[in-house]
């Protein structure tokens, strides 16, 4: 990592001795960095990295800088050609080799179930937030009022466990449901270290109105696209496939 940024140092430096050679400028690290401007200091990125790749040829400089900037035309060319070589090894994987061969995937059949899933999904989580936030709720605070509905109260780990909302979002959800008088935590008996959250009577009546709802309202969806005997068959092959692919990122 060190080297790749070493590397990088480098390149930027070499970048800015090809602007100046190009505008017959003296080197000025500092300003080939600093450019206010975005368009022109892209036209210098793609100008400073053709004269990388295309050599010294064809490279206007003066008579006065010539002495002093080839050798660093030179020292970017060895730059680059090193930066290439760390990127590729910074970006290959084994188990993803870079030259593996392009397999024909007009009849592969996991690729035409991929595009129907992501679209499925997004379909209805649109729809799904359209809702909730109709209900005055975000997605998060209605996905702990609804798993924390009919329970006695879960800990912070159990409800991060059965909720969709990470780790790093749960206390700020939990602290605005508190605010609201929504839910409410209490220190478990025998481990004070331990908190309960629970619904208060407030949230209890919440979620009542609000679950049933949200249940009422996307029951016609799933009714028109499946028979109940096809929902038991969808959600075993989803399962399956979330288990898939939840081991593949844990290995």
């Amino acid at each position: 990592m060190e080297a790749f940024k070493w590397v990088k140092r480098e390149r930027r430096a070499a970048k800015a001795a090809l602007y100046c050679a190009r505008h017959s400028h003296p080197p000025n690290p500092e300003r080939a960095e600093t450019r206010s401007c975005p368009r022109q200091a892209h036209s210098d990125r793609a100008r400073s990295t053709f004269y990388l790749e295309g050599g010294l040829d064809g490279l206007p400089l003066r008579a006065s800088n010539e002495g002093l900037l080839r050798p660093r035309v030179a020292r970017a060319q060895e730059i680059n050609s090193l930066h290439s070589i760390l990127s590729l090894d910074h970006c290959s994987s084994a188990d993803y080799p870079f030259a593996m061969e392009l397999p024909d995937l007009k009849d592969d059949p996991y690729l035409k179930v991929l595009r129907p899933l992501v679209e499925a999904y997004l379909a209805f989580w649109r729809t799904d937030i359209r809702h909730i936030k109709s209900l005055r709720l975000t997605p998060s605070q209605f996905d702990v009022i609804a798993t924390l509905g009919d329970t006695k109260g879960m800990t912070c780990s159990e409800l991060s466990a059965h909720t969709l909302v990470t780790k790093g979002t749960l206390t700020g959800v939990l602290d605005r449901l508190v605010s609201k008088g929504l839910i409410r935590r209490d220190a478990m008996k025998g481990d004070r270290r331990c908190t309960k959250i629970s619904l208060t009577m407030k949230g209890d009546a919440l979620f009542r109105k609000t679950f049933a709802a949200h249940l009422a309202f996307l029951r016609p969806f799933f009714e028109r696209a499946l028979s109940p005997k096809e929902v038991d068959q969808t959600r075993v092959l989803l399962l399956r496939l979330r288990d898939s692919f939840q081991h593949k990122a844990e290995v």
